[in-house]
Parts: C-alpha cells; structure tokens; sequence
C-alpha cells in the first residue's frame, strides 16, 4: 500500500511512502497491456488536456493511473492500493466513490438532465434557495432583493 501524501503540483514534496511491501511481479502479457494502456492514455492527456502536468508527474517519478476509488483509497489500473491524503477536488469531505451521493446522482439521472441554461426549474430554484440559507444576495440589486 502506498501514501499519497501531497499535491502533485510540487514535485519535490510529494512523497510515495511505502506502508506494505509489494511483491514483485514479472511482466506478464497482462501488465504489459497495462502499461501499454497507461501510456496510451499519458500521451492523450498530454496532447489533449495539460501537457505540463504529465510532464511534471513523469519528472516526479510519478506514474499513477487511477483505476478503481472508494472512501480515502484509490487503486491504480494494477490493482495497487493507495491512501489519498491529497486534499484536492473535495474528496476529503465526502470520499471518493461515496454510496449516498452516488445513490442520489443516479435517481437523479432518471428524471433530470443538465436542463437548459435559459429556462427556469423547479430543481434550480430549489437548489439556489438551499445553497444561499436565509442569505438572499442579487447582483443587479444588492440592496433591493426580496
């Protein structure tokens, strides 16, 4: 099992500590279509997404790709484990993979869609009252809003 204990944004930071021994294993026709996989899939994220990303991770020594997520674990495509202690993204509030939000993001999903940016919903309005709470704040009219 591995500890991602920082960002990747700082390389010289980040450290990969190792918590059980893994055993070693022989490239075998499987691992090496992972690895075919997982370079395939650097390549695309370099050229279509954030080069300089890939690069600093590849110049980190880190070579991650995410396979399966649950709770504050993350498995790569290999099936290694690692705690993420990263902070980034919100994962740290409600876990990765979180059963309630993935339950209530499905139920969702067989009503609603993303709808249409010039019409008005009942969904939206509701969210917007629940998100603001009894602070009610309009930007064309700060001082006006009922």
């Amino acid at each position: 099992m591995i500890l991602i204990t920082s960002a990747p944004f700082f390389p010289n930071a980040v450290l990969n500590i190792l918590i059980k021994p893994s055993q070693e294993c022989q490239m075998t026709e499987s691992t090496k279509n992972l690895e075919q996989k997982k370079k395939q899939a650097f390549a695309d994220f370099a050229k279509y997404i954030n080069p300089m990303k890939v690069r600093t991770l590849n110049q980190a020594g880190i070579h991650i790709m995410e396979g399966k997520r649950e709770g504050s674990a993350v498995w790569d495509i290999a099936g290694k484990k690692y705690i993420d202690c990263q902070t980034g993204s919100g994962i740290m509030n409600i876990g990765r993979h979180n059963p309630e939000i993935v339950d209530v993001l499905k139920k969702a999903l067989d009503s609603l869609d993303i709808g249409v940016f010039l019409f008005f919903s009942e969904q939206k309005a509701e969210l917007a009252k629940k998100l603001a709470g009894e602070k009610v704040v309009c930007g064309i009219c700060p001082n006006r809003c009922i």
